[in-house]
């Protein structure tokens, strides 16, 4: 079901709002949250399509130390986000 909606996602629509939203911005700091959405809503859609497949095994065993890089998407917090 998730597939067939990303398919009859109108993109174009989504794109186009985000512009239009841009353009309307008040302040650069409007502009640049805008811009950070628009960057990672493309990430979350590929993360949505590949969340049937997924391979848990795929996960590396991790022990205490390691450093790992999570993507915790747009604005987490303040100290993560844009």
């Amino acid at each position: 079901m998730k597939d067939k909606l990303l398919k009859n996602a109108d993109t174009d629509n989504i794109y186009q709002l985000i512009l239009q939203m841009i353009n309307e911005a008040r302040t650069p700091e409007h502009i640049k949250r805008i811009s950070m959405l628009a960057d990672w809503l493309p990430e979350y859609l590929q993360m949505i399509r590949e969340e049937d497949t997924f391979n848990e095994e795929s996960i590396p065993y991790l022990k205490r130390g390691n450093i790992v890089l999570v993507n915790l998407g747009f604005n987490i917090g303040e100290e993560l986000g844009g």
